[in-house]
């Protein structure tokens, strides 16, 4: 069928589920390696979702993500967000990532936003990261 005939949903049953949520350390456990944030939000079509964004929240701060993005597209569900290194900085702040980290350890929360365009808050899924360890090669 044309993937562009889907039926409207309102914005109240588009929902974001998360598909890959967690924190990766190094084999020591010592310092994050990897942060995955991946969100699946549906049913909605591509073209009504304006720029998804995220943040990573301490208690004594927050950062903004830049890397959080439409991944891929399957019929009416969207996949977004990233995965990303903590070195990975954001302009104009390159190393507040790695310096909350850094001097608060791992985060309370994660969000990832996505503005359905209707006007209204965008949509949020905000929970704690699973911590996973590395395996020792």
């Amino acid at each position: 069928g044309d993937s562009r005939l889907y039926r409207m949903a309102p914005a109240g049953e588009i929902t974001l589920t998360p598909v890959d949520w967690r924190i990766e350390l190094d084999e020591a456990g010592q310092g994050v390696q990897t942060v995955h944030m991946i969100v699946e939000t549906g049913p909605i079509g591509s073209e009504r979702v304006a720029e998804p964004s995220g943040k990573l929240v301490w208690d004594q701060t927050s950062v903004e993500l830049c890397g959080i993005g439409i991944r891929s597209i399957r019929e009416d569900f969207l996949v977004i967000g990233d995965v990303f290194q903590i070195t990975d900085g954001c302009e104009p702040f390159p190393s507040a990532m790695r310096d909350a980290f850094g001097e608060f350890g791992l985060p309370g929360t994660a969000c990832v936003f996505v503005d359905v365009g209707s006007g209204g808050q965008p949509l949020s899924h905000c929970a704690p990261l699973t911590v996973q360890r590395g395996e020792a090669p």
